[in-house]
């Protein structure tokens, strides 16, 4: 048990670089206060009571329309006798100095305040379950239940901010779309806490296409010219496949691919497979978190997501809290992309019917409306396993080409030519005659 004397989690240097920040930020409007003030920071989540009484007068000075720089900052301390509570305008000066610029990083600072002061409640809290536990006068499901609800309410402070995020137009202007840091797949087809649906009809061979994606993104690979930023850490959470379809699947993926022993190796640091046939709902959610904390993924693949719904996914009140109160969440905190796969629509009765819209799939229009991107594998020949692979919304910022190297949202693939092979690839074969 951590012992009364020891000193607390905390990372001063992290408050004392985000205040410094804070008084040196000569923009108008504040912008790097503003920003932590929307993570939710307080000035009772400082551990030096000093800072708290520091960034507190920071906050009233923005409230009243001021700057808060050192003098602004001084005079307001000096007119409400707290200067001295702050270290007195030799500590403030301190801070000045020690940057000449804001810190890139002052937001990342507030996330480490935070965390601390999150780490700090877990703490006595935990003190306090082990003396009621000692004190003998709870039953364990008691003590349970409240060390549950009480953590739950520790790790959701400072969230409910995080959701609602203020964009500045000065911000929103220098956009380097060339070099957005949270893009991970194309032009931004697929971003950091982004999504995509991906749909296909049973038996079609999505599970077979979403291991060669999984494959070549963990690579830093493209497929068919979809190609990610750099090498992707990818969590595949399953219900439908057994060790022996997995294994097949994987075994002659790679075989296709030529891959050298230091790319397999690459793989199994990379890319990291679960079975859940059980959970589903906020029990899946929980799980998906874990699991994506768990590896550090930058891409979870779910599949599919109809086994981990837990619903009636045709029903637009369901699908909503399903996508946004529990998917949207662990996305935004996780910053990892979602990759959902999905059951289609039927077949359309006429050729190319359905192709061109990005709403063939089962279930609610939410669907489409939540997730950023889809994607679509349809067939296109009843005889043979050809099909066409359709990138529907935002398709064209994929990158993906066709065997002529020209850049296209519709590409024709198929089954492996070689029997018994399992593998997609490019179908140069003529396609179908046309049908009335």
């Amino acid at each position: 048990m951590t012992q009364p004397n020891q000193i607390l989690p905390c990372d001063l240097e992290a408050e004392r670089l985000l205040l410094a920040s804070v008084l040196v930020d000569a923009t108008p409007g504040a912008p790097i206060l503003k920003a932590c003030i929307e993570t939710g920071l307080q000035p009772n989540h400082f551990f030096e009571p000093k800072h708290q009484t520091i960034f507190q007068a920071c906050t009233q000075v923005l409230a009243d329309g001021l700057l808060p720089d050192e003098v602004t900052v001084s005079n307001a301390l000096r007119a409400t006798l707290s200067l001295d509570l702050a270290g007195g305008a030799i500590y403030l000066n301190e801070l000045t100095t020690s940057l000449f610029t804001p810190s890139q990083n002052a937001r990342g600072c507030a996330t480490i305040i935070l965390e601390k002061h999150q780490t700090r409640q877990l703490v006595h809290l935990a003190r306090e379950m082990t003396s009621k536990a000692l004190s003998g006068a709870f039953k364990p499901t008691e003590l349970a239940q409240s060390l549950q609800a009480t953590s739950k309410a520790i790790l959701e402070q400072g969230q409910h901010n995080q959701t609602t995020q203020k964009m500045e137009l000065t911000d929103l202007w220098g956009f380097d779309r060339d070099n957005d840091p949270d893009n991970l797949i194309g032009r931004r087809w697929l971003c950091k806490g982004g999504s995509l649906l991906f749909s296909a009809a049973a038996g079609a061979g999505k599970s077979t296409l979403i291991v060669q994606m999984a494959a070549s993104w963990a690579l830093g690979q493209d497929l068919w010219g979809i190609k990610p930023v750099k090498p992707l850490r990818i969590l595949i959470l399953q219900s439908e496949n057994d060790r022996g379809d997995c294994g097949e699947q994987w075994i002659d993926v790679c075989r296709a691919m030529w891959l050298t022993d230091s790319q397999m190796l690459t793989l199994r640091e990379n890319v990291f497979i679960y079975r859940e046939a059980v959970k589903t709902g906020e029990a899946f959610g929980t799980l998906l978190e874990d699991l994506i904390t768990r590896h550090n993924a930058s891409l979870a693949i779910v599949d599919p997501l109809l086994g981990f719904a837990g619903g009636d996914v045709s029903k637009q009140d369901f699908c909503s809290h399903f996508l946004r109160h529990i998917l949207q969440p662990v996305l935004m905190r996780t910053g990892c992309a979602l990759l959902a796969v999905h059951h289609q629509n039927k077949p359309p009765r006429k050729k190319d019917e359905q192709m061109q819209s990005t709403y063939d799939f089962t279930g609610s229009s939410e669907l489409a409306n939540w997730f950023r991107a889809t994607a679509i594998l349809r067939r296109e020949d009843q005889e043979l396993p050809h099909f066409i692979f359709k990138l529907a919304k935002r398709g064209t910022r994929a990158g993906m080409k066709d065997a002529t190297g020209q850049f296209t949202d519709a590409l024709r693939i198929r089954h492996s030519k070689v029997r018994g092979e399992i593998k997609w690839e490019i179908n140069s074969a003529p396609p179908p005659e046309e049908t009335i």
